[in-house]
């Protein structure tokens, strides 16, 4: 986070910066998580996710030394891709939160 920004002012500016997507937060689905960088002993990072929904663009990568790659998948193919079991189950969570939502 820059100084003086909101957490979804960083997630706003991070996916333009990134992917140069303009994107609509869904900020009531939101997980956190902290971790220790093993480069940076002392240090902790916290990365927060949300839901965001983007029209009318097509997603670039536009700083390749942060972005490896872009790809849109079904969940089920998503869930076989990612490296991490806290990610997968992240996707799960937010899986279930559309899923309640548009029963609604």
């Amino acid at each position: 986070m820059e100084e003086g920004e909101t957490e979804i002012e960083t997630a706003l500016r991070e996916i333009k910066e990134e992917t140069n997507l303009e994107v609509e937060l869904c900020t009531d689905f939101r997980i956190s998580e902290q971790y220790q960088l093993s480069e940076k002993p002392g240090v902790t990072k916290q990365v927060v996710y949300f839901l965001a929904e983007y029209k009318d663009s097509c997603p670039c990568i536009v700083r390749p030394n942060e972005v490896k790659s872009l790809k849109s998948l079904k969940l089920e193919d998503a869930i076989k891709t990612i490296e991490y079991d806290n990610k997968k189950e992240m996707l799960k969570k937010a899986d279930s939160y559309l899923k309640r939502r548009s029963s609604k």
